[in-house]
């Protein structure tokens, strides 16, 4: 059955238009039509036919529009929306990949991958936020380029230069690695406390060695001038008085006796003479030690004074120095009393006194090193870290050499 509105084809049994919704009209083809004669003129004129559109069929027709538009208008969005939307997929992966990079301490494939993201189409927030990742990660790969250096720096034996380096990321909180940072600061601390020691030993053995031979030799000079004056003395006196006997056998004895008496006169001030200048030259080593003391003492302060305001590295190098001086002194004037023989009591007691002087001393300075290497801050007084202990003892010991020289003339 055709529907008269739109021509569809319809089933038979239909009474409705499956296409356009109007209600079909069934036709009986096999009933004959009467045929009525009738003129052209008597005949009413033909109105053309009108068949009413139903609701549904009204209705259905602004939704199939509306339907189209929607279609439309999602083909449009998609159109628009895909570019934007594949640069945010490559903005959000670029990020994570990024992220992950930074975290395996990747930091120039990070900085690349922030790098290769296409901002054209991001909005500014988003921008924003890749500037200011990228700006994080580049300070960050600048600072593992400062920790690389300063681990080469170590690894060369650079320490000052290493120290410097990671003392500026020490306080970097940004920074991944910040833990291996301060191991590394450990590390170099170490190192350099070390190698200063090594230094420190090295010049107290050096300027021991050199202070000790140059004692040694003064000593045997003056010994040998000593006994050889005195050999000269005696060997002349006895030869004087040989010649003077021969010279005299014919003499009186008187005569005799007193050209004798006057030889051995003449051979005992010989003696005396080389025994005051045995006693001027132990006098004048004994001075010159006090004075090295006394320059010792000086480096001695120096020292505290650098320990007291935190700079220990310097203060042990200048307490080594001290050291040096007041072992020199000990070794020295312990050596005094057997190069010098026949010296009267005071002398011997006076040396005695400047090497346990010079004993303590080195005790208190050793304390003070120990100290400068344990980095301790203060000395606690009256504890086992306080160089008073000897130092206390050493100075009235050192006052009595003092009074010693300056009440004695040799």
């Amino acid at each position: 059955m055709f529907c008269v509105h739109c021509g569809t084809n319809n089933r038979h049994e239909a009474m409705f238009c499956k296409r356009c919704g109007g209600k079909l009209i069934k036709i009986d083809h096999h009933q004959p039509t009467p045929v009525i004669e009738t003129s052209s003129a008597s005949l009413p004129q033909p109105h053309p036919v009108v068949y009413p559109v139903s609701k549904k069929q009204k209705s259905r027709q602004p939704v199939i529009k509306r339907l189209l538009i929607i279609l439309a208008a999602i083909l449009l969005f998609i159109m628009i929306a895909a570019p934007e939307a594949n640069a945010y997929l490559g903005y959000f992966n670029g990020l994570s990949e990024a992220k992950k990079l930074l975290g395996n301490g990747q930091y120039s494939d990070a900085i690349s991958k922030l790098k290769s993201i296409n901002q054209r189409l991001l909005l500014p927030k988003n921008r924003d936020l890749i500037n200011q990742t990228l700006l994080s990660d580049q300070n960050i790969k600048k600072d593992d380029d400062i920790f690389q250096q300063a681990k080469q720096d170590e690894q060369q034996g650079n320490f000052d230069d290493a120290k410097k380096l990671l003392t500026t990321l020490s306080d970097k909180k940004e920074y991944p690695a910040l833990a291996d940072v301060i191991k590394e600061v450990s590390n170099v601390d170490d190192a350099i406390s070390a190698k200063t020691k090594a230094d420190a030993d090295a010049k107290i053995a050096a300027a021991q060695t050199s202070q000790q031979k140059a004692q040694e030799d003064a000593a045997r000079s003056a010994t040998a001038a000593a006994e050889s004056n005195a050999r000269a003395i005696a060997s002349k006196a006895a030869a004087d008085a040989a010649s003077a006997a021969k010279a005299q056998s014919d003499a009186a004895a008187e005569a005799n006796a007193t050209a004798a008496a006057e030889s051995a006169a003449v051979a005992q001030e010989q003696a005396a003479k080389a025994a005051q200048q045995a006693r001027i030259s132990f006098y004048n080593q004994l001075t010159s030690m006090l004075g090295s003391i006394n320059s010792g003492t000086g480096y001695y302060n120096q020292a505290m004074a650098d320990f007291n305001s935190g700079s220990n590295y310097v203060a042990i190098s200048i307490f080594g120095q001290a050291l040096a001086v007041y072992q020199g002194v000990y070794t020295n004037a312990g050596n005094l009393s057997s190069t010098f023989t026949g010296m009267p009591s005071s002398y011997l007691l006076a040396a005695q006194n400047l090497t346990s002087a010079a004993n303590d001393y080195v005790q208190a300075t050793n304390v003070m090193i120990n100290n400068c290497s344990q980095n301790v801050s203060s000395v606690v007084k009256g504890s086992y870290n306080d160089p008073a202990l000897y130092s206390s003892q050493g100075i009235p010991l050192a006052a009595d050499v003092q009074q010693f020289l300056s009440t004695t003339t040799p």
